[in-house]
């Protein structure tokens, strides 16, 4: 019985595209086809199984015009050039994709900080709309109260909520890591 386990083979390309952030694209170059076809640019080592093929530029080019044919929302970027980076050259949290950017120079992929401080008052408004609805809820109750204590400590935790995006910590952060420590106050 042939081995059916997957082979890690997978160069990351880094194309830079005409969108402020960048596409990161894993290409495999070894793997296992049950159907009998070969991607592009590959040879069978074991026909009809086992395939191989080198991240040539043809390869290379080839699949990124494949994944601008995919269909999609959005137009698909357009690439200004790619270059084949390490697994280790990506960074592996997700949380701040749209401000990762190619770095002008190497082949790694860093973060846009002015981007990342954008998209940290984003998620900041995001995780704050269901504590505001509830503060709107409380807010009406102590109204109907006429309990003018509870209606000033209720704006207070409002206040507190929407100024968050405006913390100094947020623009003064240098490290996406920074960026993490700027949260919505704790729960009462």
């Amino acid at each position: 019985m042939a081995d059916l386990r997957p082979f890690p083979s997978v160069k990351v390309i880094i194309v830079p595209a005409d969108q402020p952030h960048v596409a990161i694209m894993h290409l495999l170059t070894e793997g296992i086809s049950t159907s009998g076809l070969l991607p592009f640019g590959a040879e069978w080592i074991t026909e009809p199984m086992h395939w191989l093929r080198s991240p040539t530029s043809e390869v290379i080019e080839h699949q990124i015009l494949k994944w601008r044919a995919l269909d999609s929302r959005a137009p698909r970027p357009a690439p200004l050039r790619w270059f084949i980076a390490k697994p280790s050259d990506i960074p592996t949290d997700r949380t701040y994709r749209n401000a990762q950017v190619a770095h002008p120079t190497e082949a790694v992929v860093v973060h846009d900080l002015e981007r990342a401080r954008e998209l940290h008052r984003d998620i900041l408004r995001n995780e704050r709309v269901e504590r505001m609805l509830l503060l709107d809820y409380e807010w009406m109750a102590a109204t109907r109260a006429k309990d003018q204590t509870a209606v000033d400590a209720v704006d207070a935790k409002k206040v507190e909520l929407l100024d968050i995006t405006n913390d100094p910590r947020i623009d003064a952060a240098q490290t996406i890591d920074d960026l993490k420590l700027v949260v919505l106050p704790p729960k009462e």
